[in-house]
């Protein structure tokens, strides 16, 4: 708000101004604006489920019962705190065998790990 002001006028806004306002604003989007959810990095939406890339663009992965794909159309609303970091971009045909080679997991283990992994990004099951 200060530099906007400063654009227009020639200086900035005082301090106590910028409070003043961010209070009138807080005001009326509390009590005159419509109360919407946001979500951190996955949400469920008419039977898709997406999940907040979080990178520069603001994309996200829509995965549908006929498949996936990336869109920056997203149906639901994402709030990116300034400490995410964007996930990899995934790519179609890739290989999930190459993720044990990063991930040290006992062969007889990794489909319970495998389970854990996709359950994290279910939206109805909060977790720890």
């Amino acid at each position: 708000m200060a530099t906007k002001k400063g654009g227009l006028i020639g200086k900035s806004a005082s301090e106590s101004s910028i409070k003043q306002a961010c209070f009138a604003l807080s005001g009326i989007a509390k009590h005159d604006g419509d109360a919407e959810q946001v979500h951190l990095r996955v949400a469920d939406h008419n039977g898709g489920h997406y999940i907040f890339m979080g990178d520069d663009d603001l994309r996200v992965i829509e995965v549908l019962p006929t498949g996936w794909r990336i869109t920056d159309n997203s149906p639901v609303k994402f709030w990116k705190p300034s400490s995410m970091l964007a996930l990899p971009v995934p790519i179609i045909g890739g290989n999930l065998d190459q993720l044990w080679d990063f991930i040290n997991v006992p062969k007889e283990d990794r489909l319970l790990a495998l389970a854990w992994i996709l359950e994290s990004f279910r939206n109805e099951h909060k977790l720890i």
